[in-house]
């Protein structure tokens, strides 16, 4: 009724007196004695009134139905699907954004839970715990930023779909940037915890692994457009990389670059105790164990932005983080035709042992390691930490399918 105009309200007062005039023909014709003080009731004219209304209120109404009829616009949210607008204030989420998350992040996003659903499981023969650890992965505290934003595209999926503004539509989207790292986390942690350390090279997941890299690699490269538009807010960030995370190459092609990390520690090239230095690069008493692999270019070609990330795994998980190289303190190096530079993967407190720390595998780690480049595979390597043992970062492969 907020949207009415003049023409409804004549529509509506007119089957209204319809109605009353009706009511008031069946209580007089009941009481005499009433009858004589409304005679204008009671009258030839008087009854046929209630029908000549309703007509009228009908007509007005069938009239502003086919559009012959219009009222005065009143503003309001609009009352039909994208494409149609019936409000000048309301600006509808533009097609790009609409065309990402339904094309993009919701498939990427399913291929992902397929996955997760199939190590769910692997470890649980009992269908209603496996049901209810999977609705679990939804409800993850970590996971709720990027929930929020996925139930939010969600209302493109009614018939006809919700109306969703411009504003909405940009913050369902930065949610879903900002809080899919968690979700990527999520999958790392059930991969673990499952025994299947690398999914991609895994023969019972690495089918599920290949779909959600390719709807990965196809989302990641449908965004650059967006963040380089200046006409999507917050979105807007053309100069930065997105939180989507990198290019996944092919497991199966191989890659020029290759880690190497020796556990003889020839010429303490792999770890070693470094002294803590301050804000101007003089010493202190203090010092750390650092850990590094070398990162080399078997190919005949000059390798290009080669980066390092290291992200640790398992109890005490991080984000991945960019790692440098030690010739150049840098995050990023060009490799020549069988060049190799150390990189820095882990620094753990000297001494070791002290009070609070967890002694033992699996509190640290696996750290994952991964080496990229421009226009190559990338590798990956994993490695358990174990704070009782020399050295304290060691290789680890995967466990494979577990026996049935």
């Amino acid at each position: 009724m907020e949207r009415w105009g003049p023409w409804d309200w004549i529509a509506y007062v007119c089957l209204g007196i319809a109605a009353f005039a009706q009511a008031a023909n069946a209580a007089v014709a009941g009481a005499p004695q009433l009858a004589k003080l409304l005679p204008f009731i009671n009258g030839t004219v008087a009854s046929y009134l209630p029908l000549v209304l309703f007509l009228f209120g009908t007509v007005i109404l069938l009239l502003r139905w086919i559009g012959v009829l219009r009222g005065r616009k009143v503003p309001g949210p609009p009352e039909t699907v994208a494409g149609e607008k019936t409000d000048e204030k309301f600006e509808w989420a533009p097609q790009l954004l609409i065309d990402f998350a339904l094309d993009h992040v919701a498939p990427t996003y399913e291929a992902m839970k397929v996955m997760e659903q199939a190590l769910i499981a692997r470890e649980c023969r009992n269908g209603i715990i496996r049901g209810f650890a999977n609705m679990g992965l939804a409800a993850d505290f970590e996971t709720s930023t990027f929930m929020e934003g996925y139930h939010g595209i969600l209302r493109f999926s009614t018939s006809p779909p919700e109306p969703v503004s411009k504003a909405e539509m940009i913050e369902y989207v930065h949610k879903l940037e900002t809080g899919y790292q968690a979700v990527i986390m999520q999958a790392q942690k059930l991969s673990i915890a499952a025994g299947v350390i690398e999914l991609s090279t895994n023969p019972e997941f690495a089918p599920m692994f290949e779909k959600w890299r390719r709807t990965q690699n196809a989302m990641i490269a449908a965004y650059e457009p967006i963040k380089r538009n200046s006409d999507m807010g917050k979105l807007f960030r053309p100069g930065r990389p997105s939180r989507w995370g990198q290019i996944i190459g092919d497991p199966g092609a191989a890659s020029p670059l290759e880690i190497i990390f020796d556990p003889q520690n020839s010429n303490r090239f792999f770890w070693s105790i470094e002294t803590v230095r301050d804000g101007e690069g003089k010493p202190t008493p203090d010092s750390y164990w650092e850990y590094r692999a070398r990162i080399k270019n078997t190919s005949d070609k000059t390798v290009r932005n080669v980066r390092v990330t290291v992200q640790a795994e398992g109890a005490m998980p991080t984000r991945p983080e960019p790692s440098h190289f030690d010739i150049n303190k840098q995050a990023t190096i060009d490799l020549n035709p069988g060049e190799a530079h150390l990189a820095v993967t882990r620094r753990f407190w000297n001494p070791l042992r002290q009070p609070g720390v967890v002694i033992g595998p699996g509190a640290y780690g696996p750290v994952r390691v991964t080496v990229s480049a421009d226009d190559i595979p990338a590798v990956t390597k994993l490695f358990e930490v174990d704070l009782d043992r020399t050295p304290v970062l060691y290789e680890i492969a995967d466990l494979g399918p577990r026996p049935q």
